[in-house]
């Protein structure tokens, strides 16, 4: 999960710089059950957009859908943007 602690920041970075903070926060709190839909997507995609090299981005946002503890974490850090 600390590999993906940088990347988690980068983009809470950009989501508050954007102002998508709340909609992607209140997101995943709210939609959890989503989280196998976009995991399968993400996997399906994935060969297609990537072939044999795996992004650390995707492994990021995969540990976001797998990983209640990554969800959290990333939450802290949205959350922690804000202040």
């Amino acid at each position: 999960m600390l590999e993906n602690h940088n990347i988690w920041q980068s983009w809470s970075r950009q989501l508050h710089k954007w102002g998508m903070a709340d909609i992607v926060e209140n997101l995943l709190e709210s939609f959890s059950g989503f989280d196998d839909i976009l995991r399968h997507l993400i996997y399906f995609i994935e060969p297609f957009v990537f072939g044999d090299r795996r992004n650390n981005t995707i492994q990021a946002l995969l540990a976001l859908c797998d990983d209640e503890c990554a969800r959290s974490s990333f939450l802290e850090i949205l959350k922690d943007t804000d202040a």
